[in-house]
């Protein structure tokens, strides 16, 4: 074999290697964030805080109240292109007992890029005119 045909086939074959270590890196998946859950409690401040997630993320807010008293939290605001509820909300007395308090757990699912206020009442529905007992805002930016 001459010299030129000698280099050429090493050429040659470094080229083929080379593309090939391409294409293997270019067939990697690229890593996305897992989706989680985040959850915050009025115990723990939630009320009145800020949180980031990304997009598929679920929020989970638990919040403390008493249905019989008639009040119960609902969600006044929310931006749905950013952040949007899951499900009802589910409410779970702390017992079996004629006036126990409960948590209500509420879900939010992050939608798309952007940042908004989540706001949640405490408050009568049947009182339309009375002012909200509490309120729960939280930031919510979703990257």
């Amino acid at each position: 074999m001459s010299r030129p045909r000698f280099y050429l086939l090493v050429v040659s074959m470094l080229v083929l290697l080379l593309a090939g270590c391409r294409s293997i890196g270019a067939s990697q998946p690229t890593s996305t964030p897992v989706p989680k859950e985040v959850q915050l409690t009025e115990e723990g401040g939630v009320c009145g805080s800020a949180v980031g997630l990304n997009a598929g993320d679920i929020l989970v807010l638990i919040l403390e109240g008493n249905p019989s008293t008639g009040y119960s939290w609902e969600v006044g605001f929310y931006v749905p292109e950013v952040i949007a509820p899951s499900g009802e909300p589910e409410i779970r007395p702390e017992s079996n007992l004629a006036g126990a308090p409960a948590t209500y757990t509420f879900r939010f699912l992050a939608v798309g890029e952007g940042e908004a206020t989540l706001r949640l009442t405490y408050h009568r529905p049947a009182e339309k005119d009375a002012p909200d007992l509490k309120t729960c805002e939280v930031t919510v930016k979703v990257n």
